[in-house]
């Protein structure tokens, strides 16, 4: 509520701005910006504190794959960036569709975000025992040795401001141990950075009605 105080305040100031100072109006900007941006940062922090337990279900992962990568493809094509999906097998895995997704999503962000344009980005699934693997491999820059270990970290973020409030890890993590998996995040010998999350194909929570 006090940012959306500021937020209307910073409207009313904008409309005010009769003389229409150019430098006035910067200010209002900034105002605006920096209090949707703290918004942000608020609703990341909620959201990380109130993580919701797992709903499990039994679902098709090259399905659940393709549809997940289809809601960031037209970001991906906005910076002429290749999404390439690495077909194999099918199988079915238990988890929370939702949150799974959400977890992919960031992953698959944080590599747009560090891919130049013409970039490809590949999305691999593959099964190992029982467990599922779920990578994405960039050609980005990769990320400093020094960064490695403090990634999961809330808060930490190397990002440009507006870029991230440094919460996408923290609560993908937290996702991904919930459904008794993890996340791997390293540099590839080349160039660039893979990011896997993996997680038990079933659960014993998805037997009980």
């Amino acid at each position: 509520n006090p940012l959306n105080n500021i937020l209307t305040i910073s409207k009313l100031l904008e409309r005010g701005n009769k003389e229409n100072d150019p430098g006035q109006q910067q200010d209002i900007e900034s105002l605006r910006d920096e209090t949707l941006r703290a918004s942000e940062i608020v609703k990341g922090v909620l959201n990380f504190a109130r993580q919701v337990p797992p709903q499990f279900s039994h679902f098709s992962i090259s399905e659940w794959l393709a549809n997940t990568v289809a809601l960031v493809q037209q970001q991906a094509m906005s910076q002429h960036i290749t999404l390439d999906i690495k077909s194999g097998n099918d199988f079915d895995v238990s988890g929370d569709r939702a949150q799974l997704q959400q977890v992919l999503i960031n992953l698959l962000l944080n590599a747009i975000q560090a891919s130049e344009s013409g970039a490809r980005i590949v999305i691999m699934a593959s099964s190992n025992d029982d467990e599922c693997l779920v990578s994405v491999k960039d050609e980005g820059s990769g990320i400093a040795e020094e960064d490695l270990e403090n990634i999961f970290d809330p808060f930490f973020t190397r990002k440009d401001v507006g870029d991230g409030n440094g919460l996408g890890l923290s609560i993908s993590l937290g996702i991904m141990e919930q459904h008794e998996g993890g996340i791997d995040v390293v540099n590839n010998d080349d160039k660039g950075v893979t990011a896997s999350m993996y997680f038990p194909i079933g659960h014993r929570e998805a037997y009980h009605g």
